[in-house]
């Protein structure tokens, strides 16, 4: 029987998000020792520290990114809706099929978005200075989100 191996990578691109989530060092794995390389992570402990990154970070959201916290956050639209005080679903249909492309909504109700998240989180705070920095950031080139994992 062939011994497995292993190897870490670097910047490694994951695409099963429907955007771009980049791990900065990950183990990979050749279980069959076919050159066929595959990541070792734990699915749950990697949507976790995405959905983190989301709510940290000042980036403008794109229409994958909001299907993904509403799920996430296992939401319907409808509850979605409710949550950011909207009258029905059809403002958060309407944004996640933009799909990659930003979502077109104006930046307080990114904020509202990302002090949801972060309450999902247990973070208590919401610095100005971060607020600030979503309100600025523009819509040019979706930005990856990239997380360290710490094993």
């Amino acid at each position: 029987m062939a011994r497995k191996k292993s190897k870490t990578k670097k910047n490694y691109l994951i695409k099963g998000y429907g955007f771009p989530v980049i791990v900065d060092e990950i183990e990979l794995d050749d279980p069959l020792g076919d050159g066929d390389w595959v990541p070792r992570i734990n699915e749950v402990k990697l949507g976790h520290a995405v959905f983190e990154a989301l709510a940290i970070s000042p980036i403008r959201f794109t229409g994958t990114h909001i299907s993904f916290i509403r799920k996430f956050m296992n939401m319907t639209q409808e509850d979605f809706a409710m949550a950011l005080g909207l009258l029905n679903h059809g403002a958060v249909s309407k944004w996640e099929r933009k799909s990659s492309d930003f979502a077109g909504m104006k930046p307080g109700t990114e904020v509202l978005i990302k002090a949801i998240m972060r309450e999902r989180l247990g973070h208590r705070e919401f610095p100005i200075a971060d607020i600030k920095a979503i309100a600025a950031e523009e819509e040019g080139e979706v930005k990856p989100i990239r997380l360290h994992l710490v094993a």
